[in-house]
């Protein structure tokens, strides 16, 4: 469906403020309306919060809450409708001093007849209990999470971007706890086993980014930066080892994006909170950045991905603070705006901080593969899409907004050249500074700084879905090579200029501009294009036969050229999903390719490849033989690398890809030595992950091997997570179906990370012949689950269904046919 207006309610009620009073009829529908939106926007406007939270010591205890609401109405004639998602009883009551106000509470709005509004400054208050849904609750702290529409789950408030707004915030909190929010903390009061702390009021920001996390948390504040840091890791030693840098990062990012945006950090302070189970990578609150505490802390001898990760997240969130924060979306159809920003900012921050990395290389392998993994199929969708209503917001989520949207607005800088593309950003901050725009008010800012045609360019590849199929022919009478554009997708282009190489010079790179359904280059007899996109930056699959692959590995498979040698593969693999070419050959080049790639970046995609070739694609016969030498080949690969991320990087697919019994029983002992045998230092959370893949694998003798990992664990919220993920790798069938029937609770699937990775245990290709009746559960479940927060678990199903449908035909294919038209459904909103 692409509107979601046939599943909205729409109630008419009647607003009295007295018994005699006239009624007035108001359409109010659940969740924020655009009509709702746009409305209240014209009308309100210098809005302040000022909230006191009162956190009890027990999570199950309610939280007493009041909330001293001012705004300016430029109308005052219609009701003012509020967003509050919770229970009538929630709301004790509204005033206006010492008046009580009479209101309606209906369909999650709280409505005020204008008899008690005027035009100008109002102000009211409220007593209520404040909501749960989006506190994240745990035994000894808890954070807020309100994007995209969840403000209205804690307090009554105008829960849409365009309404900014100020925010003052005071906690009452036990005395032995910690708290942190946009501003700063003012005061702090003790009071016997209580303390209050006051913070100032922020600058105007959006509902979705006001934020706070309390409890037991230590600190650590930066002398140089002033940034303080809130964190739950328990292991000094690791501590000590990651904050110096984490800070650098921070620091770091901040100077560069205010040197290129010309315009000064825009909040008074930047601290940042890391939390164990946080749903994301990051969230960018001002002055209050909440991280999933293991991206940052890292283990010794960590990958240099992760570390690339870690300083590309932090990036990404610092580069929030101006594009998403400062400069707002108008409404959540845009939201993809803020995050290519952040993304591409990120990684133009990263290049002189990592000048070991080929950065053309690591956005080739960042970015495409996962835009690919949708547009190619039936769920894709385009990166801008219409949204009839906030609540939705969380279903535009995903790799398109995050993987192939970096990939466009690199193509929008080539168009407008760097320092265009740089001044235009400039004029974009200033003009809108503190307040809300648009993808169009972007490129009609865009438009002064080139000839081109922007809006064409706009439409082509930002309102439309989809990924471009090529293939190339030579005729050699004409001496031309038309590139055609294959696939049946109306009268759509997607304009880019490809780079292809000739059979008689490999070395040299020609370009061709596809703006056409088909294009006609020149060429000379016997210097035919022999491998299409040479340098990845084409957007696409390049159509190649078995027998030209074969040829092309020989030469581009093999290239000197790193970022040749993986768009050689990334096209390859889109060669297998098209059925062009076979898959056990590609899986033995690969594992060829392997045993001599130096490259890490490189060596992690083709073991990502490889990995998933050989889960979805292999028979039982195939995956026996080569599992066994797959394990051989990296097990002997580990012991001789020197390089520590690419054995780091060896060492984790060998867990992903041991099949045979052997090779399960190699697993355990690499786990009683906690590495030592292949010279490796596992730290407790890869032992905690080895742990798992053990006892997945049934390895004899190690029936306690969870219990006794469990024993030695000494980080408190590491337990809570292993505790919580043990059910689903029972040996006992029964016990499986049990935590899944249990993950049906919205309440047990408040930690988001923990059930991602117990479901990816649940539905572990190992575990196929039991897994098909829990994707036909989830599916029933994937509309309940986008509302209640999860959407990374559809990519879990999506790929346990493409599991199921290479081992179980038609019946488990059907599965992946339904996530694909779920997906379409639920993101052409």
């Amino acid at each position: 469906m692409k509107t979601t207006a046939s599943l909205l309610f729409l109630l008419i009620f009647i607003s009295t403020a007295c018994e005699q009073q006239q009624t007035e009829l108001t359409i109010v529908e659940k969740g924020v309306s655009l009509q709702l939106a746009t409305e209240r926007k014209q009308k309100i406007s210098d809005v302040v919060y000022k909230l006191f939270f009162e956190i009890p010591e027990d999570k199950a205890e309610p939280i007493p809450a009041t909330l001293s609401l001012s705004f300016k109405l430029s109308d005052s004639s219609q009701p003012l409708v509020l967003d509050f998602k919770e229970k009538k009883e929630n709301l004790n009551s509204i005033s206006i001093g010492e008046t009580s106000v009479p209101y309606d509470f209906t369909n999650e709005h709280v409505i005020i007849n204008p008899e008690n509004l005027k035009a100008g400054v109002n102000q009211l208050d409220f007593s209520f209990t404040a909501g749960d849904l989006s506190l994240n609750r745990n035994d000894d702290f808890l954070y807020t999470l309100l994007v995209p529409d969840r403000a209205r789950t804690l307090f009554p408030v105008f829960d849409q971007p365009n309404i900014k707004a100020k925010y003052a915030l005071t906690l009452s909190i036990p005395q032995n706890w910690e708290a942190v929010s946009n501003g700063k903390a003012l005061d702090e009061r003790n009071s016997g086993n209580r303390k209050t702390v006051v913070f100032e009021e922020t600058k105007v920001i959006s509902s979705y980014l006001f934020a706070f996390a309390t409890g037991k948390f230590s600190k650590r504040t930066d002398e140089g930066s002033g940034m303080t840091m809130y964190y739950r890791e328990q292991d000094q030693e690791k501590v000590d080892r990651n904050a110096p840098e984490i800070f650098a990062i921070h620091s770091k990012s901040l100077k560069w994006l205010e040197e290129y945006t010309g315009v000064p950090y825009p909040y008074v302070k930047f601290d940042f909170v890391l939390i164990p189970p946080f749903q994301y990578g990051g969230m960018e609150h001002p002055g209050n950045v909440f991280y999933r505490e293991s991206t940052l802390m890292l283990d010794e001898g960590a990958s240099i991905n992760q570390k690339l990760r870690r300083a590309s997240l932090i990036a990404h969130e610092t580069a929030h603070m101006w594009f998403g924060n400062l400069v707002t979306m108008d409404w959540f159809n845009d939201v993809w705006l803020k995050e290519v920003f952040a993304n591409q900012m990120a990684s133009k921050i990263m290049n002189p901080e990592f000048p070991e990395i080929d950065h053309e290389l690591n956005f080739l392998l960042s970015y495409y593969p996962r835009a690919m993994k949708v547009d190619r199929t039936a769920g894709s969708h385009p990166i801008q899409q219409p949204l009839g209503n906030l609540q939705n917001a969380g279903t535009l989520y995903g790799n398109i907004i995050y993987n192939k949207a970096p990939i466009i607005m690199r193509n929008l800088e080539d168009i407008l050249g760097e320092e265009a593309f740089k001044d235009a950003l400039t004029e974009y901050l200033k003009t809108y500074y503190e307040k809300n725009a648009t993808w169009d008010d972007l490129i009609s800012i865009m438009k002064g700084y080139t000839e081109k045609d922007l809006s064409k360019w706009s439409s082509d590849w930002v309102q439309v879905k989809g990924a471009p199929v090529y293939e190339y022919q030579v005729d050699e009478q004409k001496s031309v090579i038309s590139f055609t554009q294959k696939q049946d997708v109306g009268d759509q282009i997607w304009p880019q200029k490809i780079a292809y190489t000739s059979s008689k010079d490999v070395g040299k790179q020609y370009q061709v501009f596809l703006d056409r359904k088909q294009v006609n280059a020149p060429f000379q007899i016997g210097n035919q294009p022999s491998m299409i996109n040479t340098d990845g930056r084409g957007y696409g699959y390049f159509r190649v036969s078995q027998t030209d692959w074969e040829s092309q590995y020989e030469t581009y498979g093999k290239s000197e050229k790193a970022i040749t040698r993986a768009a050689f593969w990334l096209n390859s693999w889109e060669g297998v999903l098209h059925n062009d070419l076979q898959p056990l050959l590609v899986f033995e080049k690969l594992m060829e390719a392997v045993s001599q790639e130096k490259n890490p970046l490189v060596i992690a995609d083709n073991l990502n490849i490889m990995s998933t070739i050989f889960w979805q694609y292999l028979d039982e016969e195939e995956k026996s033989k080569k599992g066994e030498q797959v394990e051989k080949q990296l097990l002997e690969r580990i012991l001789v690398e020197e390089d520590a991320s690419i054995k780091k990087t060896l060492y984790r697919n060998l867990i992903s890809l041991t099949y045979s019994k052997s090779g399960g029983e190699q697993l355990y002992e690499i786990w009683k030595s906690k590495g030592s045998i292949i010279d490796l230092n596992l730290s407790e959370s890869e032992l905690v992950t080895l742990a798992y893949h053990v006892k997945l694998r049934q390895v004899e003798g190690a029936n306690n091997v969870l219990n006794e990992q469990l024993s030695l664990l000494k980080n408190v919220d590491r337990v809570k997570r292993m505790k919580f993920i043990i059910p689903a790798l029972s040996a006992n069938e029964a016990d499986r179906d049990a935590f899944f029937e249990s993950l049906k609770i919205p309440g047990n699937r408040a930690s988001e990370p923990w059930v991602i990775e117990a479901i990816s245990f649940l539905h572990h290709p190992l575990r196929q012949k039991t897994s098909a009746k829990y994707v036909e559960e989830s599916l029933q479940m994937i509309k309940e689950i986008q509302e209640t927060g999860i959407p990374d678990v559809l990519d879990t199903i999506s790929a346990a269904c493409n599991t199921l449908s290479f081992s179980f035909g038609d019946k488990s294919g059907l599965f992946c046919r339904k996530v694909f038209t779920v997906s379409a459904t639920t993101t052409e909103r």
